[in-house]
């Protein structure tokens, strides 16, 4: 489709047909691997990095992305600017990504997008937070269930891949939602990697003011 696209330039419809064809390929595409990434999770590569740096970067790219529209506003806190974990970058970056296409997708009509990086003690706090239509305590429950999706074309699975990769490094997602009042989701990760993290619950809901 890419390779055909400039010889359709001359022809307006046939080149509108197949911008659509690739708009559908691509999407189709981040489906199943999704689904691959559910069903067959990679290996964690766990390597010291710059979470900050690599969050300040999927903004930057975020902030420059069609899935951003003008009705939308993005608000970047990192604090500090500079912060090493042990980690995969790689799911870290998946985290990112999941949570601010999900927080977008709850604000088709446009909000606030806030993404904030905070490190505290021995955990890291990557918070994606929106302005959109929140949730009760019914779908808060099935937030994390594979194959449960609360939007149109969803796969219900970027969610679940979020949870078990920051119960893989031995992290926890806190959500904080309620109905009418946005939704902010916070993966708290070990900065000395899941070996360093002592035992505890992987996910804490808190509906409601």
């Amino acid at each position: 489709m890419q390779l055909l696209s400039p010889a359709a330039e001359a022809h307006p419809q046939r080149s509108q047909l197949l911008a659509i064809v690739l708009r559908e390929s691509q999407r189709l595409d981040r489906t199943i691997k999704s689904f691959l990434q559910f069903a067959r999770p990679k290996e964690r590569a766990c390597a010291w990095f710059d979470i900050a740096h690599l969050l300040a970067e999927h903004v930057e790219l975020l902030s420059n992305s069609s899935e951003l529209s003008a009705a939308h506003r993005l608000e970047v806190s990192l604090d500090p600017p500079s912060a090493r974990v042990l980690a995969d970058p790689d799911q870290i970056s998946q985290i990112f990504w999941n949570l601010a296409r999900n927080a977008l997708k709850a604000m088709p009509a446009g909000g606030t997008l806030a993404v904030s990086g905070r490190l505290g003690g021995d955990l890291y706090h990557l918070r994606v937070a929106d302005s959109g239509r929140g949730m009760g305590a019914e779908e808060r429950a099935k937030l994390f269930q594979p194959f449960k999706s609360f939007f149109d074309q969803g796969t219900g699975i970027g969610m679940a891949i979020v949870y078990r990769i920051v119960e893989e490094h031995g992290g926890r997602v806190v959500v904080e939602t309620a109905p009418g009042a946005g939704t902010a989701i916070t993966a708290e990760l070990p900065v000395g990697g899941a070996a360093a993290a002592p035992p505890a619950e992987y996910a804490v809901a808190r509906v409601g003011p």
